[in-house]
């Protein structure tokens, strides 16, 4: 947006760069949520922070928070920090191998994307990260992002309870499921 690229990692990064061709040719907003940072001092960490879900919230596989109200959160800072441009939701999902938390994840994430768009947050596009479980760069096999479970042998797709529950959200007047 600025032409500027600002980085800073106490102890870790920090780049202070000027692209001055770069300024104002962003064309949207995207964002990617999944959870909550919640970050303490720690000398057992290498860095000194420790990242750590608050205890007793709900968590996914992977041991995130999850927190819809960060959600709107962001949503809303986005649009604050970045006027006139649209919002495009470009991953937004649950690790959740048993299919257990993700229609509720689903059914109050989009709750507070519905809240941000009726504060005036220009959200265009939401993407649900995953329709297929996956490789994860980090994580690998292991995390069940999909809507879909992928059989990773005989790569068979089986829909999920929740893929059920997102279509009826994304297709309320359709009767058959």
């Amino acid at each position: 947006m600025t032409g500027k690229l600002s980085v800073s990692l106490p102890f870790v990064l920090s780049i202070d760069q000027s692209i001055p061709e770069a300024a104002g040719t962003q064309d949207f907003i995207g964002v990617n949520y999944y959870t909550r940072d919640r970050v303490s001092l720690s000398s057992d960490s290498p860095i000194w922070i420790k990242f750590a879900p608050t205890a007793g919230a709900p968590i996914n596989d992977l041991g995130w928070e999850i927190y819809p109200e960060g959600f709107y959160r962001i949503l809303r800072e986005a649009a604050r920090r970045f006027p006139g441009l649209p919002v495009l939701v470009t991953e937004n999902g649950l690790a959740d191998a048993v299919d257990s938390r993700r229609a509720d994840f689903l059914v109050q994430h989009i709750a507070q994307l519905e809240r941000a768009v009726r504060d005036g947050v220009p959200v265009e596009t939401y993407c649900h990260w995953s329709l297929l479980d996956n490789f994860e760069w980090v994580e690998g096999f292991g995390p069940r992002f999909g809507l879909y479970e992928v059989n990773y042998e005989t790569q068979r797709r089986t829909p999920r309870a929740s893929a059920r529950v997102f279509q009826r959200m994304a297709h309320p007047a359709k009767a058959e499921y």
